[in-house]
């Protein structure tokens, strides 16, 4: 698809090429020689990154886990969330396209994982919807580019906060991990099944070159990475189920603008006229004023192809500095480019949307889970509309540590670090409408996935039937900044007995997150006017139009017959032309939407490390002081003005980790901390995302105080032979002030408020959802975990699974229902098996979740939650050593072809998306 307003590749090059040329100092030169350094062996291989991961986990305090690649490409997946799904507890939520994007541990919603990179938190510009929030997206790093990620699940004071579920930190290539000069090349190339193949294979690329000199007091790395790949998703959807009167019966019974007359009330005789029937047999009126008040029907059943080009291009730089045996340093860089052009084209039917009278002409109800549901209509007077909307993010990500570690004598030590990340994101979502208005029938019911719908007077394949509908215009700009200074000192004790170490130290961190919001909505004579390039009603459809197939090959070819298979959508090409991004200088931002919140924090801690005959204890207490500014605009009596809130809050975070060391093969950890989660930025907010076409809101609370836990582990880890180990911990989790949202009803008025029907709804009652401190939640949680290789034969084997129970409390629609914590499943679990010798090497990993809770119900008096499906995801990975340094590798992941499915009211499938495998093939070479 069209990049053209984008920086050239080149240029973005030799940027890159500008921010690597770290100096290296010629004092060094004058440095000891005398050092003896130890030995670096490094094999490349499952097993030994298993091995190290597992000897990661042995020596900690409290409970963690990690994954270790020796090498680039050691990490078979498509990003390094796909690499983390395999450790116990992880679970991965992925986007249309499927691949992984974001990380849940332990049941816990992504929001409540911090993520870091080289010990610095990583900035992000993630979104809920509208909204920021802090999860972060691993999908905007290919795997390549890290070596060593840990998660840690049990708190301690020197841990920065913010992490209830876990702290997971990614660590990039260092050069004193290698012995001496290093060089990988890594080529592949990538094949998404849904997407065809019509550009052939796409381009996976990465270098590694690292050295050493001066015996290793001076070292450099750096890591390239980059794909070029198109993927795409087959959407089903059943959108947003409603009572149907609300839908449209209540126009319907008393309104104006229907084919039956222009009464104001429908009466027996416009029914009689129309032939009206419910399940078969002719209608009358009370039937039809109950389906209005009892039943609940699709507001927009929709199909359509989610196509995605994604552009990645990732570098890391390290430079490591060691004058003598008592310094180091570290400067570590890591810069990305993150660029999507998603295009999603749907065929629809505007059932709930409409703001006139409709004509039922055929309702049939049936009852699904206790639930009355108009599963079927044939209504006149229906919107069908062609909605095409192109999506593209830019995202600039710089990330910069500087550390310093010294050993100032036998017994007191200082670690500093000062890092910086920002996270820049442009996003420019068009959208193209061209309709039809008639009848339209929908089945919700008899299609399993599917949703059937068609037009019998439209035809989907002719321009002639499609008049100029509308267009959505929406530029967007996210930024996501923080500064950091952390300072840690140590003092060692040497006659005090049990008690080994004292540390303490200070942590300043200044973070600002802001994001501008602009929206133009309006009719294509409108747009027309603005920018006089001639596009208007008088353009035919035809000369910008094309067929759906001509982006999405295949499209549903599952689906059974009654649903659209193809249909006419606005070309990529054309769309470009039509709404160009010259616009966004037209457009003043929205004030509602805009907003800017800063977040300054100070944290003390001081940590006592015990190390008595039968094992290790830390013991400490973090306190740390939070300072936020939320700036926005707020809408007082019709009149939006600026709005500014503080809000200060102070918490006490102690922690404790101990761990018996039984014998010489048996662990046994307890843990105690008490943690928080910070809000969203976006709950912080104090301004308002309105939808006109829903008819709802979103809204901030600046004075959230934050998520607080008080959580508790025991694990018993059974190292049974050389890398081997049998393990079970139980986890409980006690959350409090846990954030939920309450809805209110609110007049909203605005200049802009165009529903995708056309109509101004400016001044209309919009259910306004706002975040508010509620009660709290429960989570319960048994890790299960078995690793062995199956000594000399090649053979081994990883299983791990984890058990989760929850319960909390949560506000929907002004009334408390208990439920569990959204995100939690109740298992998880993955087999894994590999193979690795004589050069060959394979491995077989087989993920599974179990269904969650990930909503309630926004239908009025029907306050119910719905789920995502369970998934199982099938991958493999395969390569082997052609000669000493050069091998080829076979990666195949979800080779199930596993789709994502939601459930919604009374068992319906709310969305479904085909996903399709996906196949890289590779060559690796190391100097």
């Amino acid at each position: 698809m069209n990049r053209s307003y984008y920086p050239s590749l080149s240029i973005r090059l030799s940027l890159i090429a500008c921010l690597c040329a770290l100096p290296i100092h010629s004092a060094f030169a004058q440095a000891d020689d005398g050092v003896v350094l130890e030995e670096i062996v490094v094999t490349v291989g499952v097993r030994v990154s298993l091995s190290r991961a597992l000897d990661q986990k042995r020596e900690a305090v409290g409970v963690l886990d990690a994954i270790v690649a020796e090498d680039i490409a050691d990490f078979p997946d498509l990003n390094i969330g796909e690499a983390l799904q395999r450790v116990t507890g992880v679970t991965l939520d992925r986007s249309d396209n499927g691949e992984g994007r974001r990380l849940s541990v332990r049941g816990l919603p992504a929001d409540f994982v911090r993520s870091t990179l080289n010990g610095i938190t990583a900035a992000s510009s993630a979104t809920d919807g509208a909204d920021a929030i802090r999860a972060f997206d691993y999908d905007i790093f290919a795997s390549e580019l890290f070596s060593n990620v840990t998660l840690a699940k049990s708190g301690s004071a020197d841990q920065t906060e913010g992490g209830i579920a876990a702290s997971i930190n990614l660590r990039t290539p260092r050069p004193f991990d290698y012995d001496g000069r290093t060089v990988v090349v890594s080529a592949r190339g990538q094949y998404a099944e849904l997407a065809g193949g019509s550009r052939g294979l796409d381009p996976r690329l990465a270098v590694l070159a690292a050295d050493t000199w001066l015996d290793r007091k001076v070292g450099l790395a750096a890591s390239l990475a980059y794909s070029d790949t198109t993927s795409r998703g087959d959407i089903a959807q059943r959108f947003r189920l409603q009572n149907t009167g609300n839908a449209f019966l209540s126009n319907t019974l008393n309104g104006a603008d229907r084919t039956a007359g222009t009464a104001d009330d429908l009466a027996q005789a416009d029914l009689d006229a129309l032939g009206t029937t419910i399940n078969g047999t002719p209608a009358t009126l009370a039937q039809l004023q109950d389906i209005a008040a009892n039943t609940i029907t699709d507001s927009l059943p929709r199909v359509g192809p989610n196509v995605l080009d994604r552009e990645r291009l990732g570098l890391t730089t390290s430079l490591q500095l060691r004058p003598n045996e008592d310094i180091e340093l570290s400067a570590d860089l890591l810069y990305a480019i993150y660029d999507d052009v998603g295009y999603r084209a749907t065929i629809d039917g505007l059932t709930g949307f409409a703001r006139r009278g409709v004509a039922p002409r055929r309702l049939d109800v049936e009852t699904f889970d206790g639930q009355r549901v108009l599963s079927a209509a044939l209504l006149d007077n229906i919107t069908q509309r062609t909605e095409s909307v192109e999506d593209r993010f830019e995202t600039d990500f710089l990330h910069f540590t500087l550390d310093g570690e010294w050993q100032i004598n036998d017994q007191w030590s200082l670690f500093a670090r000062l890092g910086y990340s920002s996270s820049k994101q442009d996003e420019l979502r068009r959208t193209y409408l061209y309709q039809y208005t008639g009848p339209f029938s929908y089945d919700i019911g008899s299609g399993g996935d599917y949703p059937l719908l068609n037009g019998p007077e439209f035809d989907y394949l002719d321009p002639a039937d499609y008049g100029a509908g509308g267009f959505r215009y929406r530029p967007r700009k996210r930024e996501d900044e923080e500064t950091s200074l952390q300072l840690d000192f140590q003092h060692d004790f040497v006659d005090a007995g049990a008690l080994s170490a004292l540390k303490f130290g200070v942590r300043l961190s200044e973070k600002e997150v802001s994001q501008l919001r602009a929206e133009l909505r309006g009719d294509l004579d409108t747009f027309a006017a603005l920018t006089g390039t001639g596009f208007g009603n008088d353009t035919p459809f035809a000369d910008i139009s094309a067929s759906v197939t001509s982006v999405a090959d295949g499209f549903l070819a599952g689906a059974p017959a009654g649903t659209p298979r193809d249909f006419l959508i606005i070309a990529p090409e054309a769309g470009a032309r039509i709404l160009p991004t010259s616009l966004t200088a037209q457009i003043d931002n929205d004030p509602l939407s805009s907003w800017t919140v800063t977040e300054d924090t100070r944290a003390f801690y001081v940590k006592t490390d015990w190390r008595p005959s039968w094992g290790v204890v830390d013991l400490g207490v973090r306190v740390v002081r939070t300072k936020q500014t939320s700036s926005g605009s707020q809408e007082v009596g019709g009149v939006i003005e600026p709005v500014t809130v503080k809000n200060t809050y102070t918490n006490v975070l102690p922690g404790l980790n101990i761990r018996f060391d039984l014998a010489d093969n048996i662990i046994l950890r307890f843990a105690a901390n008490k943690a928080i989660t910070r809000p969203t930025l976006g709950q912080l907010s104090p301004g308002t995302s309105v939808f006109p076409t829903l008819l709802t809101a979103r809204g901030g609370n600046p004075n959230l105080a934050p998520f607080k836990a008080t959580q508790y582990d025991l694990s018993f880890e059974w190292y049974f032979a050389e890398e081997g180990l049998l393990s079970a911990t139980l986890f409980y989790k006690d959350i409090n002030s846990f954030i939920v949202n309450g809805t209110t009803r609110e007049v909203i008025t605005g200049t802009n408020l165009i529903d995708d029907d056309g109509n101004n709804v400016s001044g209309e009652t919009f259910l306004v959802s706002r975040p508010v401190n509620g009660e709290g939640g429960e989570l319960t949680g048994l890790e299960l975990s078995y690793q062995q290789p199956f000594g000399d034969t090649g053979f081994g084997a990883l299983i791990n699974a984890t058990l989760t129970d929850s319960e909390g409390t949560f506000d929907v629609q002004g009334e408390e229902l208990t439920a569990t914590l959204s995100g939690q499943s109740d298992l998880t679990y993955n087999l894994i098996a590999y193979y690795e010798k004589h050069g060959a090497s394979v491995r077989l990993a087989f993920s599974h979740r179990d269904e969650y809770r990930n909503g309630f119900s926004g239908i009025p008096d029907l306050r119910v939650p719905f789920f995502v499906d369970a998934r199982d995801q099938l991958d493999v990975s395969a390569s082997y050593d052609i000669r000493e340094n050069l091998s080829v590798s076979f990666d195949g992941l979800n080779l199930l072809g596993e789709d994502y499915r939601s459930i919604r009211e009374a068992g319906l499938v709310r969305g479904f998306v085909d996903q399709g495998p996906i196949y890289i093939l590779g060559l690796r070479y190391r100097l």
